[in-house]
Formats: structure tokens, sequence, C-alpha cells
């Protein structure tokens, strides 16, 4: 009787902005909400294939806040990019919501436009660094909405992408 806890849901790893949940990612575990039982998912919440909006860090409790199940955040792709290591912050990180823009690169074409605004609102999900420290290419991975996939890929055949950091 005096146990009060409930069977809540928590972060097996860390859930970033814009990944699709699996049901790896969570395991439940037994705590005493209290009045904020409201703010977490409890066990008895499925949210596997739901997007995560905010970062949540491995072993916490995952917000309801954190979560959507709207149909329109769910068609995010995961898209894989190449990009100077000049054309991102030196010490942006996975998680972060960035805006990608398209700058013409007189090695690809001789019609150089001013810079354009591809995207706004993608997450980093992945990078990888390791031409970084010669000067060259990073891959870096963003999610982004699914019908802004060509626009980000036809950019990169014309010219480079500047990866910006969103404040919000």
């Amino acid at each position: 009787m005096a146990n009060r806890s409930s069977p809540a849901l928590s972060a097996r790893v860390t859930l970033i902005p814009g990944h699709t949940v699996l049901s790896s990612d969570v395991l439940a575990v037994d705590v005493a909400l209290g009045t904020g039982q409201n703010r977490y998912f409890l066990n008895n919440r499925n949210i596997v294939g739901s997007v995560v909006l905010k970062q949540v860090n491995a072993g916490e409790l995952i917000p309801t806040s954190a979560i959507s199940f709207a149909e329109s955040t769910q068609l995010n792709s995961t898209v894989p990019i190449s990009v100077h290591s000049y054309d991102v912050p030196a010490d942006i990180a996975v998680g972060e919501k960035v805006s990608l823009y398209h700058v013409g690169d007189p090695k690809v074409s001789s019609d150089v436009a001013p810079a354009e605004l591809l995207i706004r609102g993608a997450f980093i999900v992945g990078i990888n660094s390791k031409g970084q420290n010669l000067g060259g290419d990073l891959s870096v991975t963003i999610s982004l909405q699914s019908e802004q996939t060509t626009s980000i890929l036809d950019a990169t055949s014309t010219g480079r992408i500047v990866i910006v950091r969103a404040h919000s």
C-alpha cells in the first residue's frame, strides 16, 4: 500500500530531435511521480513510431512535451550530406537545430548566385568528423521533412551547403 510508484518510460539512449522512436530506445522504470504523472509517458503508452521533438538524455523520464504523434512530424527523412569543415560551426553537436543554406561554388558552376536559405528547422543526428583535422569534408546526417530531401540533394550538386546553428 505504501508503494506509490508507477511504471514510466525512460530513455535507454539519448533521444535527439527528429529521431523516430524505436522499441529499443525506451525502457520502463518504477518511479513515484505524484502530481507530475501527466507530464511523463507511463508504461501503458506505446510511443514507438513517434518522433522526438526535444532532446531526452539517456536515463531521463520521457516528457509528453518531447514526443509527437502528429502525422506531419512522422514524415521525416534522415539524409547524409558532405560539407566542408569550414561550413559548419566548430562546436556543432548531435541534437542541435540548424538551418541549411546553399552557397554557389565557382568550382562547380560559373553561375554563382547569392546564398539561399534551403531548410529551416533541421536537426543534426550524426557527425563523422574524420576528415576535419585534414581540412577536408565532414559527413553530417540531418533529419528533415521528407519533402525537403530533394532540394537538399539537388543543392549539393550545384554548390556548397553551409550549416548555421539555429537559435530558437
